[in-house]
């Protein structure tokens, strides 16, 4: 190759080099990086637990409680219901302020999207309801139990992932959740999801 043809190559491959890394400053200026992809809700979460937990010294109380809940399974829970050593109220307590101090904090794990504002009183309701009848009940009787946010439950917000459906609040639930009330599971909230449940990628 001649001189002038090596040159002229040298200028193509500079050239490139100059364009791919403007391109790069370009996107990373125009494109937030990481999780500032995802719409958290951090803020209202927080007030909706904080709303539900007021007046409860929950640090002594975690220490006191978490033992019977935390790692133990739904029979493991429900003997200890049986045994007068916990209450559902006591149960969705801790479940609330773990999602507070463990998902919802800086660098957190950021699972959760929604919390269900009624989910204390509902749960005390089957405390009142438990106390009046000891008949036999379902094993998720009481239990707290978190929903994928693509499930419609009534009243809730259920986007599926989509900034499209951030407002979309159903009127009827689906199926799995209509059962999971039936046998007296309290609707504890909604997870987070990639938009669609990454349907739309496969």
């Amino acid at each position: 190759m001649s001189k002038k043809g090596k040159t002229a190559v040298l200028s193509i491959v500079i050239i490139l080099v100059i364009g791919f890394l403007f391109g790069i400053v370009f996107i990373s200026k125009v494109i937030p990086p990481g999780e500032e992809w995802i719409s958290y809700q951090n803020d209202e979460v927080i007030q909706i637990i904080d709303a539900q937990l007021q007046g409860i010294d929950m640090e002594s109380f975690v220490k006191e409680k978490s033992g019977y809940i935390v790692e133990k399974s739904i029979h493991e829970i429900q003997q200890e219901v049986e045994k007068g050593n916990l209450s559902y109220e006591e149960i969705t307590a801790v479940c609330l302020y773990r999602i507070k101090t463990m998902d919802q904090k800086e660098n957190g794990l950021n699972s959760v999207i929604t919390i269900n504002p009624d989910a204390m009183e509902e749960s005390r309701k089957r405390d009142r309801e438990y106390r009046r009848d000891q008949g036999s009940r379902s094993e998720l009787y009481g239990i707290p139990v978190m929903l994928k946010d693509n499930i419609n439950t009534a009243g809730m917000a259920t986007s599926a992932g989509a900034e499209a459906f951030a407002d979309f609040y159903p009127e009827k639930d689906a199926e799995v959740v209509k059962n999971l009330k039936e046998n007296g599971a309290v609707i504890l909230g909604k997870n987070n999801l990639s938009e669609f449940a990454n349907y739309l990628s496969r």
